[in-house]
């Protein structure tokens, strides 16, 4: 059995939380399946390092984002595990594909928005990532 369709993480991969059951509102997830685009001397480029994940919330909730962070323990990143939405749709349905990873959490870069207690554009970023093939559920 596996949580096929929806986000979430946790410090390990079997204490993975839903978004919803912390109380937060899906991200908008992007995928990287390789860190950085080397250009070879031909000029074609190849594609190195681990996946890079970002996901962005245009705006959240008073204390949304302080969940969030508690993943981070006061440091600006932390070891976590994900599932998260690729950007390819499965070829046999109409329905993205989904994928499981452990890697480093990293917030935001820059100021944070946070005008009446509310996050305004945030974006947090997974980077170093290694794939699960499957998600157990006990």
């Amino acid at each position: 059995m596996t949580h096929a369709n929806t986000f979430m993480i946790g410090d390990t991969l079997t204490g993975m939380q839903t978004l919803d059951e912390l109380g937060l509102p899906d991200a908008d997830a992007s995928y990287r399946p390789f860190a950085a685009v080397d250009i070879l001397g031909d000029g074609s480029g190849e594609g190195n390092g681990a996946p890079v994940v970002s996901w962005h919330w245009a705006a959240l909730g008073p204390g949304m984002a302080d969940i969030l962070a508690s993943f981070l323990d006061g440091d600006i990143s932390g070891y976590v595990f994900i599932r998260t939405r690729l950007n390819r749709l499965n070829v046999t349905n109409d329905d993205y594909q989904w994928m499981t990873f452990e890697g480093w959490l990293h917030w935001a870069e820059g100021d944070e928005s946070v005008p009446a207690l509310h996050s305004l554009d945030l974006t947090l970023t997974f980077t170093g990532l290694i794939a699960h093939a499957e998600y157990p559920v006990s």
